[in-house]
Order: structure tokens, then C-alpha cells, then sequence
């Protein structure tokens, strides 16, 4: 693992939730985000399945522990993911590990997997900064989601308005924080995710 010391730009933007379900309450999701990203008592939260899933007890969300393009051997995710835009990776379904409700998170969602192992981070203004000092990176516990791209963003279902165009919120786990980019970029991976009922 590498170690870096990285600082986010916060850009002002609206949210728009888009085309997603979701059954946690955002509010609720935001705070587990800003109380444990940097709190070791997380890297617990995550319970590996046999399957190539992992489950996180804190939001009861059941995330692949690979992503898409990438295939789980049982111990790691083997294999390069695939890059899509935002529109393909609103389009990807998955009948994976017996479930076929698999879905891309929402940016609240998906910012619970940032995990600044410095013990430090830079907070939220309107949307998450990164992590803060000496980390290890990506920023994610990948114990739960090996061979994640240290360099990689995977989009969100969020989309945001600014300088009057509309993109995809991600989650860039090089530095931990929230980034925009333009729907047609095609440089972004996939995690699916799925409520458990």
C-alpha cells in the first residue's frame, strides 16, 4: 500500500438524486460517513460472504466486494474493472451471488466506503473532502474490496448542476473525497450495492 498526503477542492453544487432506491435516509447515511471514515472501529463493520459480497453492519447495505470487470476468485478481485460513462453505469445490472437487485449507490452510499486510515480528515463542506495527512490508499479497507484501483473513481447515481451543465458525483478513492465529472467521461469504474431485506 502507498502512502499520500493529498488535500480536496470543494466546488459548490446541487444534488440531484437520480433514478435510485434507497431505503437508508441520506441524513443517516452522512453521518456514518462523518463519524467513522477515519474511526479504525470501521474497518470491523465490513462482514466478507463467501459469495464475493461483503456486508456492512453499520448501514445493512451488501456491497460486491469487486468491481465490475473484475471477477472474485474467493480470496481477491482478479482482473482489470471497466471503465463506463455515467449513463452505462446506470444501465449495469447484475445477477450475481443469487441476488438480482444489485444497483449503483447513491453518492451517500458510496462515500460510506471511504476509510482515511491516517485517523484524519478534511470534513464536509457540501460534499465530502478528502482525507487528511499520511494515508494509506486507496482509501477504502481492502481487506473488504481487494485489488481496489488506487487511482480510481466509480460513479454514483448522484448527478450534480454546475456551470450549467449536469455530471456524475463519484467517489475518488485516490484521495477519499467526493468528485464531479461530466456524464460522457468514460474513466469511472462500478460498485454495485443492494438493500438487504
Amino acid at each position: 500500500m502507498k502512502k499520500l498526503i493529498i488535500s480536496s477542492i470543494l466546488v459548490s453544487t446541487t444534488l440531484l438524486l437520480f433514478g435510485c432506491k434507497q431505503n437508508i435516509d441520506p441524513a443517516k447515511l452522512r453521518q456514518i460517513t462523518d463519524d467513522y471514515r477515519s474511526n479504525p472501529e470501521r474497518i470491523n463493520d465490513f462482514v466478507p460472504q463467501s459469495d464475493g459480497t461483503v456486508i456492512d453492519k453499520r448501514t445493512g447495505l451488501q456491497w460486491m466486494r469487486c468491481s465490475l470487470g473484475q471477477v472474485w476468485t474467493g480470496k481477491i478481485c482478479d482482473g482489470k474493472p471497466t471503465q463506463y460513462t455515467w449513463d452505462e453505469a446506470m444501465q449495469q445490472k447484475s445477477d450475481f451471488a443469487k441476488y438480482t437487485d444489485w444497483r449503483l449507490p447513491t453518492i451517500f452510499e458510496l462515500e460510506t466506503l471511504v476509510y482515511c486510515s491516517s485517523g484524519k480528515d478534511y470534513g464536509r463542506e457540501k460534499r465530502l473532502k478528502g482525507c487528511k495527512g499520511e494515508y494509506q490508499f486507496p482509501t477504502i479497507i481492502e481487506t473488504a474490496f481487494p485489488n481496489t484501483p488506487g487511482l480510481a473513481m466509480h460513479w454514483s447515481s448522484t448527478t450534480i448542476e454546475r456551470a450549467n451543465s449536469i455530471g456524475g458525483l463519484n467517489v475518488y478513492f485516490l484521495a477519499g473525497s467526493d468528485y464531479f465529472l461530466h456524464k460522457e467521461r468514460k474513466i469511472s469504474y462500478v460498485r454495485l450495492v443492494r438493500d438487504r431485506q
